[in-house]
């Protein structure tokens, strides 16, 4: 199966860090704040997860990078039930495994 490096990079890297990348480091996740960070990573509605997502676009592609992206992802999906209560711990590990999915699928599609 083919990759598409740029449809991955936007429909993954660039959406999955939309709010993560406004939040610096460390920093307390607002009400506000977290719930556009949820939905950037759980999807609202009909919208699918991210890590479902990227399971559909990348399938069983084998790459170090990838697979980095991928155990990112699972742990930001066992994290959800925390951050849904608004666990601060959570809601800054998700933001901070959001920036790690992008910073690595951008350096994957120049690949």
């Amino acid at each position: 199966m083919s990759v598409d490096r740029e449809k991955v990079l936007h429909d993954v890297g660039k959406y999955i860090a939309r709010t993560a990348m406004n939040l610096p480091p460390g920093a307390q996740v607002s009400p506000g704040l977290a719930e556009l960070l949820l939905r950037d990573v759980y999807g609202r509605g009909d919208e699918p997860r991210m890590s479902d997502t990227f399971d559909a676009l990348v399938g069983e592609a084998e790459d170090p990078l990838l697979a980095e992206c991928r155990d990112c992802l699972t742990e930001i999906d066992a994290l959800e039930e925390k951050a849904r209560a608004g666990d601060s711990e959570a809601l800054g590990a998700i933001a901070t495994l959001a920036r790690s999915v992008a910073e690595r699928l951008k350096r994957w599609a120049r690949g």
